[in-house]
């Protein structure tokens, strides 16, 4: 099995891909991709995709991939003054929405050869600051994927992450490669649509980010109609405790394979996984390598972390590394080779090998002259309230976004942990707390 889902060639004759009233099988998928590739320029071009969860979507996807050019994938989501100006600001050639080809600019873009995708890192913000991904990327991280998860041919996946993001679009990705069955459609968990079509299609695996599985606790994990699912995989931050344990025992008691998985847009999706055996008993780990990918902890001044549990920023080695960021129209004619990704995150390596995430190297601010590490706080007041909390912090003050209030009682012992006066801490309740298209928190949306 090879990683270049793009090809369709000696794919499983058995399998379909659905979406609504529509069924096809590879052979009329792979006529009607050809039949898209006819329909785009034969010169290679800068190509806006926007990315919803459809048969043409996937089929315009895969013909321009095949021809080389370059994608740039719209969230769906995307306000529509906010994709105006992304496309004016790339001087994008073609606008593809559904089966409609809008001609844009006719400028002559020097793309760099490698280059074959554009992705965002910031959700439904339409920051122009883009992921660039090659497809030797692409085809390293779905090959790598495929390896570990036990994704086989006769399975039946569906669609609901945006397929903008990086997560979403790599399950795409590895069941096109492997040559099985998609439901495409994009209603979430919460809506009864969803759990009909689970039902109906026999899905056989649940892909998620921790909003989904705190949304399949609620809703009562026993009662959903889960009896096909083989595995359940995720991704896109990290779990909540309690919801990693309720799941825990929601697999174990239903022999049900669970894979944590970590990950970045800038190494194309997946660099960790922890493999289903450690589930119940390595909580909050994101685990071990992915094949073809090495990591490791390096300190402030530069040096490889040796010594077991000692904190460094994660570093990630392998052919699934971007090429760098583009802001403008020049930087898409080069592609960079970056040797080692630096992610941000702090991490542990324990005795067993496996590794754990307990920081963003930005996620730091100082109260009263201390260092504070806002992801542990936050990991340790959910813990303590048994909701989630959003921690924000500056020079003078740490701010606590929740959705339901935090009793007083916590404040104190909060204020006992950090060494600081309770006046130094504000809470503040949400209706709900913004989040990004890819489900994570929009901080950008809280400070305003």
């Amino acid at each position: 099995m090879h990683g270049e889902f793009w090809q369709l060639d000696n794919k499983n004759p058995d399998a379909k891909l659905y979406y609504k009233d529509h069924c096809i099988d590879y052979n009329e998928l792979e006529a009607q991709v050809q039949q898209a590739v006819n329909s785009l320029p034969s010169e290679r071009c800068l190509i806006a995709l926007v990315a919803q969860s459809t048969l043409d979507f996937v089929i315009f996807y895969l013909a321009a991939l095949r021809q080389s050019h370059v994608v740039l994938l719209i969230d769906a989501a995307l306000a529509e003054n906010d994709r105006n100006e992304l496309l004016e600001h790339y001087q994008v050639n073609l606008l593809i929405e559904g089966n409609k080809i809008h001609s844009l600019s006719d400028y002559t873009h020097q793309l760099a050869d490698e280059l074959c995708l554009l992705l965002s890192t910031s959700g439904s913000t339409g920051s122009p600051k883009l992921v660039k991904l090659s497809k030797a990327n692409l085809v390293a991280n779905c090959s790598s994927i495929n390896q570990f998860l036990p994704i086989i041919k006769d399975d039946v996946v569906m669609t609901f992450l945006p397929l903008s993001y990086s997560f979403g679009l790599s399950i795409l990705h590895t069941h096109l490669a492997m040559g099985a069955n998609i439901v495409l459609q994009s209603d979430s968990p919460m809506s009864a649509d969803f759990w009909h079509n689970f039902e109906h299609y026999k899905v056989t695996s649940f892909y998620g980010v921790p909003l989904s599985y705190q949304l399949l606790n609620r809703l009562g994990l026993e009662k959903m109609p889960l009896g096909n699912v083989r595995y359940m995989a995720q991704a896109g931050g990290k779990l909540l405790a309690r919801d990693w344990q309720l799941l825990s025992d929601y697999t174990h008691n239903n022999n049900i394979d669970f894979f944590v998985m970590y990950g970045q847009t800038e190494a194309t999706a997946r660099i960790a996984y922890l493999p289903a055996e450690y589930f119940s008993r390595q909580i909050g780990f994101i685990g071990k390598e992915i094949p073809g990918v090495e990591l490791q902890l390096l300190d402030s001044e530069g040096e490889r972390v040796e010594q077991f549990d000692s904190q460094g920023e994660l570093c990630v080695r392998g052919s699934n590394i971007f090429g760098g960021y583009s802001e403008t129209l020049v930087e898409l004619s080069y592609f960079e080779n970056i040797p080692l990704l630096h992610t941000g995150d702090i991490a542990i390596q324990s005795p067993s090998g496996l590794y754990q995430i307990v920081g963003r190297s930005k996620r730091i601010c100082k109260i009263a002259g201390r260092r504070i590490n806002l992801d542990e706080l936050q990991s340790w007041l959910d813990a303590l309230c048994q909701f989630e909390v959003v921690c924000v912090g500056s020079e003078d003050e740490i701010v606590v976004y929740s959705e339901q209030p935090i009793e007083a009682e916590v404040i104190k012992q909060l204020a006992t942990k950090l060494k600081c006066h309770s006046r130094l801490i504000q809470t503040i309740v949400l209706e709900a707390i913004p989040r990004l298209s890819n489900s994570k928190v929009d901080y950008h949306a809280l400070k305003q």
